[in-house]
């Protein structure tokens, strides 16, 4: 084969150009944007110009077509007919019209009103009736007559307590009324319970009390129940609680059956709160 280098150089084809190888269109549309950006250009400069100037000199708005149309109104607008019924309703008769908007009335000016001070009348004078009666009127006057207290002369006497004829007797603040403690049964059980006490305040343990009613006769020792003290006593009645008042009654006596204490009626209640009745025996002599 011929060496292609060695072809003449007028032989050879020359490279294609571009542009003459495109659309005929695509240099116009080219130019045509060319074109735009430029306007583009100038009404974004004109307008901005236009802006700067009405903010220096907002005086020409009112020269832009068509006039007075940019111009904000500064009353509000209404119309003909409505503004000249407003008008004609508050203007009293005879005031003179000015446009279509009411006019307000003058400012109110105080006026001094006088105070019509009433005349207090004449006193009439009460005459005062005269006694036609003859004679002196007479006043009847009654003289007290006083009476003498006899004073008792001596040292006063002094009350004397009246000695029991029982050694024992309630402690001060019995009988009292608590719920069950002294075991797990809560308001499953009803009892009395309590303590007996030596002139000194110390428990006494071994006397007996003795409670009936309700059907039962129950005896008990005092110490026999530590839960309560150490002479505490215990009773059980039942295994819930019942309301009496005339039905259980109680006495302390000693070992061999002697009434320590006067027997004593013990009122109860049918409340789970109440359940527990505490009664201390103090000994008194």
């Amino acid at each position: 084969m011929p060496d292609t280098d060695q072809q003449p150089a007028q032989q050879r084809p020359r490279p294609r150009s571009r542009s003459s190888g495109g659309s005929p269109f695509a240099g116009c549309l080219g130019a045509l944007f060319n074109v735009l950006s430029v306007v583009l250009l100038l009404l974004t400069c004109a307008s901005a110009g236009g802006a700067a100037a009405l903010y220096q000199y907002p005086g020409l708005v009112a020269m832009l077509p068509p006039p007075g149309a940019w111009v904000i109104p500064t009353q509000p607008l209404l119309l003909p007919g409505l503004a000249t019924s407003i008008a004609n309703a508050t203007r009293p008769a005879g005031t003179p019209v000015d446009g279509d908007f009411p006019i307000l009335p003058p400012e109110w000016t105080p006026t001094d009103t006088p105070t019509i001070t009433p005349t207090p009348l004449p006193a009439t004078e009460t005459p005062i009736p005269t006694n036609t009666r003859p004679g002196p009127s007479q006043t009847p006057s009654r003289t007290p007559t006083s009476t003498t207290t006899p004073t008792r002369s001596g040292p006063t006497p002094t009350a004397t307590r009246t000695r029991s004829a029982f050694n024992f007797e309630l402690q001060n603040g019995s009988v009292t009324y608590l719920a069950n403690f002294i075991n797990g049964s809560g308001c499953n059980w009803f009892g009395l319970v309590g303590q007996a006490f030596d002139v000194n305040g110390r428990p006494i343990i071994g006397l007996t009390v003795h409670v009936e009613g309700g059907g039962l006769s129950l005896d008990a020792l005092t110490g026999s129940q530590p839960a309560i003290s150490t002479g505490g006593y215990e009773i059980p009645l039942g295994n819930h609680p019942v309301e009496t008042s005339d039905v259980y009654r109680l006495q302390l006596r000693n070992n061999t059956g002697t009434a320590l204490s006067d027997t004593l009626v013990i009122k109860t209640f049918g409340d789970c709160k109440r359940n527990l009745v505490m009664v201390n025996f103090v000994q008194n002599h």
